[in-house]
């Protein structure tokens, strides 16, 4: 009787856990507000269950005391209205995490988690792939841009939530024998893919550059080569059963490429590759095939007059080089939609920050506008009292696009410094001892230099999965090294 009420507390945790990743979120006073907040069941749920662990730490009684502090500055006006509402809400939602460190909690109970965030990762990422087909099949349009699909199917809510997940999987698959886990690797990579993300990409790209070289360091890659190299090509299986998206992507590279390498090409190259292509308008005027030539000249004055930059004439001259009129003319239309592509979107360039209209230059103008309200109002080092950025600007509200500008927005400078320091902590104990959890944690960091993380409700549940598996780490550590000694 005591072992099956045993297992039913896991399947409940099991169960809490899965519907506590489910992203959903209010429009609010013309924000966007998470109300999906489940996880604070755990609280009760581990008090009744798992072992409460509270030892005198006046580090972390120190942070307590001053998140609540720069609560009750709010009440120095003695104002109460509905922002004041707000921030109390915000306010519980920040520190209710930190009420997590006071439980040691059983392994079971934490594999329990890991699998609940695996299964609500697949189950997102199963989605992605039926709207993919559904939009594929039902939807789509040759002529519309592929953007549409990415608006259809891509979306960067849950792409950190993949992310941690994906290292979970990826231990399953390095420490357990079950094949199944490929599967769900490649459901989990299929769900990453295709959120049309930069900073998904990004943020995996080089966690998972990270990962393979303390793989490397500890020699676990040459242990595993035959799971390393099945990963690879599970990963690698995206790129042709997502095609569209595959062209998406390409189309996106190129644009960047050759937008970045025009604003950074000397001058001196520019005048170079201007000569050049006169001389070789000048043979093509000389061929004997009057015609063919003819057709090729009014096609190069054609494309000119598109003004697309010196490197697509390059790439148009070296397409219809040497090429017959058939061949053009099967080319063409290759050649126009390259070129649309190419000028409907001539923001696309890399780390282009004074373009409002990029995403990262949106992101530097916002972040300029939050840090401009905090020192208007001398807020800067602590903080706007947990109201999030929407007040920075009534008229055209936005959110933070950032977990840490989010945090210096609603804490201050002191509250920004002293969350970075507990993140180094767990990042520090994670490497010591569970690479898989410090790759899951750093993927999560890194997307928050560009996505509200944590703040969003499934990154709460995220964080106090880290904040108990962390002092579970640290607590059964420390007792190992007190029995050696």
């Amino acid at each position: 009787m005591k072992d099956q009420s045993f297992n039913l507390y896991f399947y409940i945790v099991l169960i809490l856990g899965i519907f506590a990743g489910v992203p959903y979120s209010l429009s609010i006073m013309s924000a966007s507000v998470s109300v999906n907040y489940l996880y604070f069941l755990f609280f009760f749920i581990f008090f009744f269950n798992e072992k409460f662990y509270f030892q005198i730490n006046f580090f972390w009684i120190i942070i307590l005391f001053y998140f609540i502090f720069i609560f009750f500055l709010n009440f120095i006006d003695l104002k109460i209205d509905i922002i004041l509402l707000r921030k109390f809400s915000s306010f519980i939602f920040f520190i209710a995490p930190f009420f997590f460190f006071f439980f040691v909690v059983k392994k079971k109970t934490i594999e329990s988690l890991k699998l609940a965030i695996i299964i609500t990762s697949i189950f997102y990422g199963l989605l992605t792939i039926y709207w993919y087909y559904e939009y594929l099949y039902n939807l789509y349009d040759p002529k519309t841009d592929l953007g549409a699909l990415k608006h259809y199917v891509g979306g960067s809510r849950m792409g950190f939530f993949h992310l941690a997940a994906l290292y979970l999987i990826l231990e399953k698959i390095f420490l357990t024998k079950n094949k199944f886990y490929y599967l769900l690797f490649f459901i989990n990579t299929a769900a990453i893919y295709n959120t049309y993300s930069r900073a998904t990409l990004v943020a995996l790209t080089l966690s998972f550059f990270i990962f393979i070289i303390i793989a490397l360091f500890n020699k676990d890659i040459f242990l595993n080569k035959k799971k390393f190299l099945i990963i690879f090509l599970i990963a690698l299986l995206n790129f042709p059963l997502f095609h569209k998206t595959t062209k998406f992507y390409d189309i996106k590279l190129i644009k960047i490429i050759t937008n970045t390498a025009s604003l950074y090409v000397k001058q001196e190259w520019k005048d170079y590759i201007d000569k050049y292509l006169i001389k070789i308008e000048k043979k093509q005027k000389k061929q004997k095939k009057q015609k063919n030539a003819d057709y090729t000249e009014n096609y190069n004055l054609d494309l000119k007059e598109k003004n697309s930059g010196f490197l697509i004439k390059i790439l148009e001259k070296v397409i219809i080089k040497n090429l017959s009129k058939e061949d053009l003319n099967k080319k063409q239309k290759e050649l126009d939609e390259f070129i649309y592509n190419f000028e409907s979107n001539k923001k696309d360039k890399i780390l282009e920050f004074s373009n409002r209209k990029s995403s990262e230059g949106y992101r530097v103008y916002i972040w300029g506008k939050t840090l401009n309200y905090l020192i208007e109002n001398k807020k800067v080092l602590t903080g706007s009292g947990y109201i999030g950025t929407f007040v920075v600007d009534s008229n055209a509200p936005f959110s933070a696009h950032s977990q840490y500008v989010d945090i210096l927005f609603r804490t201050g400078l002191i509250g920004l410094i002293i969350m970075l320091f507990i993140y180094l902590k767990f990042l520090l104990v994670f490497y010591k001892i569970n690479i898989y959890l410090f790759s899951s944690f750093l993927a999560v960091l890194l997307s928050g230099l560009f996505h509200e993380t944590f703040k969003q409700s499934q990154g709460g549940f995220l964080f106090i999965f880290f904040i108990i598996s962390y002092i579970n780490e640290n607590y059964h550590s420390k007792g190992l090294q007190k029995k050696r000694r």
